[in-house]
C-alpha cells in the first residue's frame, strides 16, 4: 500500500482506507471503545461471528498475564526497533 500523505485530498483519504480496511481481510476483531463492547468477524469469516465471540469472551473480559506479559515485551521492542513514520 502507498503511504499516506498529508496532502491527501478527502476521496485520496477515504480510498486510502477502504484499501487498508480490505487489506486486512478476513478477519476477527474485539474489545472495547469508547467504554462500549465490539466485536465480530470480517470477510469471508463473517458467519463465524457468534463462535469467535463465545471462545474469546473470557479473554476479552480478564485477559490473562500471558496477554500482559506479551505486551509489554512489544512495547520494549517498538521502542527498540520502531520506525518513525516521518
Amino acid at each position: 500500500m502507498p503511504q499516506l500523505g498529508l496532502g491527501m485530498s478527502f476521496d485520496e483519504l477515504r480510498a486510502y482506507d477502504e484499501r487498508r480496511y480490505d487489506a486486512f481481510l478476513p478477519a476477527c476483531y474485539g474489545g472495547t471503545q469508547l467504554s462500549k463492547p465490539q466485536g465480530g468477524c470480517l470477510g469471508t469469516l463473517a458467519g463465524h461471528a457468534p463462535q469467535f465471540a463465545a471462545r474469546s469472551r473470557a479473554f476479552l473480559e480478564q485477559a490473562n498475564d500471558d496477554w500482559y506479559r506479551v505486551i509489554r515485551e512489544m512495547r520494549v521492542l517498538a521502542a527498540q526497533y520502531g520506525k518513525d513514520p516521518k
